[in-house]
């Protein structure tokens, strides 16, 4: 390492380096913003630390030419470490005097995980565990220094490689810092000035850090007093984000709401709004009990013209899985008060649930999405992956559970399901967001549900076994639809296969298949009432043979009848439930409409950067959340490109990367 440094005046080069992202790479900012300012700036004395960011290998090759070998500044997350990973070892083959370091939340503290991933990468100098601004402070200094041994056995949150011996010293843990007033801003010291704002979606803001809750999934920094950042530099943040013009702020607190002094952010966020027209939209995610709070942000946000979710966060309902997950959850009659709160001010309101959580099952799956479906909440399902510096990582918890996990970390098994009931949960998943989520067949569940008390969980249940089965001839027409919607897509070829698959499904066989499921599965007869609740249905997916706005007669009014879902979630036992049947509804009528253009063959689609809620059917009368919620950019393509991109998204992370095909003898396990 010493070699890097001669003499006094030539400076080491620091690069920082993250896949490219379309926000703000607001820790790397942070750790930049620290390092010029440690002590007085001692470090900028022995380092010039590059402004750029660092996104490809030809970057860094062309820069590391120009401008010497130097240090390399890496922060992993779960979707970029690979990618760094890959990048590192380039690095070191190609300059081999280069000085390596990975930090942020992928970098893991347990010793044996440290160990083996620098084990597995021998180009890896360094790890900084944990908060890094001051650790790599510290290093950085203990490295400059060339007329003594390094001692970097004294510097707390660290593991390295010795100098002579290539043995691998892992250092004691380092403490969060107590307070961070003294840590500067990132907007406010202009690291960020080179970047392009035409090239960012979002920014990020850190208002603080910490949480309270003790979720064994979670490294956000589980039972931890929340320390803040002075109010002063977080809304001169949010003003240059809305300088800047850039659509989207993304406040990345565990728990907005959960201080008083939230609300004046948000008072904040909306005078900027007001001010420049910018940010466009608001992406946080709320605190779990503060009711009260909730609703006054959520008020001056509605009322200032702001996009913003609802996102709560409920992960599960099971309450054994809860109770394994040390997760305190939001009271039931809590969350029924935020769902109020949102669809007052038609705000959307949307949550996650984790897939493969410990104590978990189909059972709990099939609970849990019921539970949304019947509420008309939008949920996106994550599957369950181990990060390395969660509770949940730890071997002792793992051995307890009998969690086993695939090479990517994500959960495959463990004591409450085994691997076919995982790839079962998978497939269930995948459907229910096609078929409830894109709104494929929404309102005919709710329908179904109603008149003949048959569960949506178990329509998808049946549906799954059925379709994702033994290998079968019927309902190829479902299938294909489904395929329409989960089938990989490659951009090079554009959306024109899928824009023509999707003019020419054959939506008649797919309601004639679902029909004979219906008949078939739950022994009621087909009736002309189905027939044309389907037919309903059919009118609400895009397609570019369709004019609107446009409506439609309806022998009964489908309207005022799926009103009574409401009845259903406020009944113990909905099922008992003496509802008016369809037939005793006047005439009613169905009225389309497509303010998104999603009928155009091609079109500028414009795009929410949050993507819990999936913008696919067309508005009409039947629908619970007509938000306020608007489109903050826009980017050229068709709606099926847009949809398998959103799509591809959802599969990375919620399923991984890898595909799995067949359930096997599913039928014969899962009857």
């Amino acid at each position: 390492m010493n070699a890097l440094i001669q003499t006094v005046s030539q400076k080491v080069p620091i690069y920082c380096v993250y896949q490219k992202t379309m926000h703000t790479p607001l820790a790397l900012g942070c750790i930049t913003a620290f390092l010029r300012s440690y002590k007085d700036g001692a470090l900028l004395q022995h380092y010039e630390i590059l402004p750029d960011i660092f996104y490809s290998w030809s970057q860094l090759r062309a820069a590391t030419e120009h401008h010497g070998q130097g240090i390399y500044l890496f922060s992993d997350y779960v979707w970029n470490q690979d990618y760094h990973l890959s990048l590192t070892d380039k690095l070191k083959k190609a300059f081999p005097k280069s000085v390596i370091i990975h930090g942020g939340p992928s970098v893991p503290n347990l010793e044996a995980a440290a160990r083996q991933l620098m084990n597995d990468h021998p180009a890896i100098d360094v790890l900084v565990q944990g908060e890094g601004e001051v650790t790599l402070s510290e290093y950085l200094e203990e490295f400059s220094v060339t007329q003594r041994k390094h001692h970097f056995g004294l510097i707390a949150g660290i593991t390295y490689r010795d100098q002579e011996s290539n043995d691998i010293c892992v250092n004691i843990p380092r403490d969060r810092a107590k307070t961070l007033d003294h840590f500067p801003s990132a907007y406010q010291d202009e690291i960020f000035d080179h970047l392009n704002p035409k090239d960012l979606v979002a920014g990020i803001v850190e208002t603080n850090r910490g949480c309270p809750y003790g979720c064994t999934y979670c490294d956000w920094g589980t039972r931890q007093k929340i320390r803040i950042f002075p109010l002063e530099k977080i809304e001169s943040e949010i003003e240059w984000i809305a300088k800047n013009k850039i659509s989207v702020l993304w406040i990345s607190d565990a728990n907005f709401g959960i201080l008083p002094r939230d609300l004046e952010i948000a008072q904040k966020v909306a005078a900027l709004k007001k001010k420049y027209g910018y940010p466009k939209q608001l992406f946080v995610n709320y605190a779990k009990n503060a009711t009260k709070r909730v609703a006054d942000i959520v008020s001056v946000l509605a009322d200032s013209g702001l996009s913003t979710e609802g996102i709560i966060s409920i992960q599960t309902r099971d309450q054994q899985t809860l109770n394994i997950i040390e997760r305190e959850n939001i009271k039931n009659e809590k969350f029924d008060d935020l769902i109020e709160i949102f669809r007052s001010k038609k705000l959307p309101i949307a949550s996650d649930l984790m897939l493969g959580l410990p104590g978990s099952s189909l059972e709990t799956l099939k609970a849990d999405s019921q539970y949304f479906f019947d509420r008309d909440i939008k949920i996106k399902i994550y599957h369950s992956q181990i990060l390395p510096n969660a509770p949940m990582a730890h071997p002792d918890y793992m051995k307890k559970h009998e969690i086993q996990v695939d090479d990517e970390g994500f959960i495959r098994a463990c004591s409450s399901f085994d691997r076919d009931d995982m790839v079962l949960m998978q497939r269930y998943s995948e459907i229910f967001t096609t078929l409830l989520m894109f709104g494929v067949l929404k309102y005919f569940l709710k329908y179904l549900q109603l008149e003949h008390k048959v569960l949506a969980s178990d329509f998808i249940h049946r549906l799954t076994v059925q379709v994702y089965g033994e290998p079968i001839t019927k309902y190829v027409a479902i299938k294909e639809v489904l395929n329409l919607f989960l089938l990989k897509f490659d951009q090079r070829a554009q959306s024109v296969e899928y824009n023509w698959r999707l003019m020419f499904t054959s939506w008649k066989a797919f309601n004639e298949e679902v029909l004979v499921f219906v008949q078939e599965q739950f022994d009621l007869p087909i009736t002309n009432e189905m027939k044309w609740v389907l037919e309903a249905q059919e009118n609400l997916i895009p397609s570019p043979w369709k004019t609107m706005p446009k409506s439609f007669d309806l022998p009964n009014d489908l309207e005022a009848y799926l009103q009574q879902m409401k009845l259903w979630t406020e009944a113990e036992n909905p099922k008992a439930l003496n509802l008016k049947p369809l037939s005793s509804f006047p005439p009613g009528k169905l009225v389309v409409s497509d303010p998104n253009g999603f009928c155009n063959f091609k079109f500028y689609f414009r795009l929410i950067y949050n993507i819990h809620i999936i913008r696919f059917e067309l508005d009409s009368n039947l629908r619970v959340d007509q938000d306020r919620a608007t489109f903050v950019y826009e980017e050229e393509g068709s709606i099926l490109f847009w949809l398998h991109r959103f799509w591809s998204v959802i599969k990375h992370r919620t399923y991984g990367r890898k595909h799995y095909s067949g359930l096997g003898n599913l039928k014969r396990a899962h009857k």
